[in-house]
């Protein structure tokens, strides 16, 4: 069980950290453009309210309209980890919110990995919100909303077992004394809406959402099931050339955006693991057991691996290397057709989640700090991994490579591409845990 918790106080100053830190988003709404008309309608009705204070657009009850802190508990159901975020906002004159800082801290497994025992599955969410009890003064409680959103771990599990592992949460936070008016805001998230979710985060902090395209930045979210790419195209070919679905109209900040946003099921680092390790060569052990041997393992090593309920026995091959690693995971990501998105070289681009968590493992950027590296880093980086076997990380080239052909191969993403790897911005995790609760504060309206 990992753990990271620890309250995380708001710096004013910090690389990419601007006076932008401060937010009128008095017009906050998240549209979804289903009809023209129901559209044009939305718009409007925004617009009328552009004036309309926080204390009204977020307005809860009369204690808490008057109130100069504001929290919110958002719970990421991860597929390979449950995590919260207990967000503390401040209202200053004039109706904006500031944010004050975040507290975060998470165990593993996922609450996925409890399909068959749905009541020990909450018992890990349980152990988490009892931490927001000595963040949250308990005469704020009631007033308090409360969300669980799963993501691909839930969304891989058959229907029947998501549906009792949802119900448990929502008996638990029922019975909880924090507010939880609506039984779905504990749910599972569309895939489009974690890409949002996390553009809406990462620009927040680092003023995008105040300013013109040239200081928005674009974000790449690579987690266990799943992975995003979310940006505001400068290019209308971006859009004109994307297919069906694969853009989101959003209104915050008194300015409303067209996004660029897509959700790719099955291509995050632990679900193209799996299908990577399904393309070896099938040979019978002793016992008689298939075991799927990969070029991507290191010819010495052998294990079991367990994904979304699916287990496979593998081993390595003599042909372990880059050049054959890299022919499997570029079969992985044709399997899904990845668009390639016209237009965006000259967005900057934030990688966060897997692509952190693995450039570390590279040595290519700091633990701590994180940094910024080209696509071509991480070729290098995946180079460095398959010529040697390494016992302490014995998917690094696999992971490696995949990340490789997925900003290549999918993406388009030329090596001189140049990223931003955070984890953290101004102290607050990089994911889209706040931009889901800023929706949240909304959606009580």
């Amino acid at each position: 069980m990992s753990k990271a918790s620890q309250v995380r106080p708001h710096k004013e100053k910090e690389m990419f950290c601007s006076p932008h830190r401060i937010y009128n988003i008095r017009g906050f709404r998240l549209v979804t453009l289903v009809f023209f008309f129901v559209f044009i309608f939305a718009v409007l009705f925004l617009t009328s309210f552009a004036d309309v204070s926080i204390s009204k657009l977020f307005y809860l009850s009369p204690a808490q309209s008057s109130r100069t802190r504001l929290y919110g508990i958002m719970f990421d159901a991860g597929s390979t980890g449950s995590r919260i975020h207990v967000f503390t906002f401040v209202r200053i004159r004039g109706g904006q919110l500031e944010l004050a800082n975040e507290y975060f801290d998470e165990v593993k497994p996922g609450l996925s990995a409890y399909a068959n025992d749905p009541k020990k599955g909450v018992h890990s969410i349980e152990e988490l919100l009892e931490k927001a009890d000595d963040i949250i003064p308990k005469d704020q409680w009631k007033m308090t909303p409360l969300a669980l959103k799963a993501t691909a771990g839930l969304r891989l599990l058959p229907s029947n077992s998501s549906k009792q592992l949802l119900a448990e949460v929502r008996i638990l936070f029922q019975d909880s004394p924090y507010l939880f008016p609506d039984p779905n805001n504990v749910g599972i998230m569309d895939g489009p809406d974690e890409g949002l979710f996390a553009w809406i985060t990462v620009n927040f902090l680092l003023g995008g959402l105040k300013s013109d395209n040239s200081k928005q930045f674009g974000t790449l979210d690579l987690g266990g099931g799943s992975t995003q790419i979310t940006l505001h195209p400068v290019d209308p070919k971006t859009l004109q050339e994307a297919p069906d679905g694969f853009s989101r109209h959003l209104n915050i900040a008194n300015s409303q955006f067209t996004l660029y946003t897509h959700s790719y099921l099955g291509l995050g680092l632990m679900a193209a693991r799996t299908s990577t390790l399904e393309l070896g060569q099938v040979v019978k052990d002793t016992n008689g057991k298939d075991v799927k041997h990969s070029p991507c393992i290191h010819s010495s090593f052998r294990d079991t691996w367990t994904f979304g309920g699916h287990s496979i026995n593998f081993g390595g091959l003599g042909s372990y290397g880059f050049n054959t690693c890299i022919e499997h995971t570029k079969r992985v990501i044709s399997q899904l057709k990845v668009h390639k998105p016209a237009g965006i070289s000259s967005i900057q681009m934030y990688a966060f989640s897997y692509y952190y968590d693995r450039a570390v493992e590279m040595a290519l950027i700091d633990k701590e700090k994180g940094g910024t590296i080209t696509v071509g880093d991480f070729a290098h980086g995946a180079k460095e991994a398959c010529s040697k076997e390494s016992t302490s990380l014995p998917y690094l080239c696999l992971d490696a490579t995949y990340i490789l052909a997925l900003l290549k191969e999918g993406f388009g993403f030329t090596e001189d591409r140049i990223l931003i790897l955070q984890k953290k911005i101004d102290g607050v995790e990089v994911s889209w845990g706040l931009g889901a609760t800023l929706d949240l504060f909304n959606k009580m309206t």
